[in-house]
């Protein structure tokens, strides 16, 4: 029994030893905390977060947009569609522009798609500043299909009354 005793320390010996000799040659790697302080937190920005909600016969959608306090212009914005009743052809649309946006890697746009035919969720998230408009206009019919507007205009306003002019949605907004 002692030499059962006597093998398990030596081993934990050598694993901790092992483990502090791993530890010591790569102690440059480790991230002193005061570096990772911002540079400048006074530079950050607060963003004005806003809401337009709009529903048809067979989902939810909410527009989210992040306007800059200081220039009053919408810098991103995040597309919500969320289904409320099964309808393959829904979930077909919003699959195939989920597919459209990934396959390829429209500057500016990223996509995620949740659930299955009959809870289907498609975000939409959209870097109004820097994304490539002549893909969007590319795809601005499975857009649609999918009650999404994306506008180039960052005005919050106009882009209210783009939206609801080009879906025929009442949104409600704040």
């Amino acid at each position: 029994m002692n030499i059962k005793v006597v093998i398990v320390w030596g081993f934990a010996v050598i694993l901790f030893l092992g483990i502090g000799i791993f530890g010591y040659f790569n102690q440059d790697i480790l991230v002193n905390p005061e570096e990772n302080v911002p540079t400048n937190p006074e530079n950050r920005v607060e963003y004005d977060t806003k809401k337009c909600i709009g529903t048809n016969d067979y989902g939810n959608i909410t527009y989210t947009f992040r306007i800059n306090p200081t220039t009053n212009a919408i810098e991103r914005l995040n597309i919500q569609y969320q289904a409320v009743v099964e309808n393959i052809d829904i979930y077909a649309d919003v699959a195939n522009l989920n597919k459209i946006v990934n396959d390829q890697k429209i500057k500016g746009i990223t996509s995620q798609i949740y659930g299955t035919s009959k809870d289907v969720q498609l975000n939409l998230n959209v870097n109004l500043l820097d994304y490539d408009k002549e893909s969007v206009s590319n795809i601005n019919q499975d857009l649609i299909k999918s009650n999404m507007v994306v506008s180039s205009t960052t005005d919050y306003n106009e882009y209210q009354s783009i939206m609801a002019s080009t879906l025929n949605l009442e949104f409600t907004c704040d």
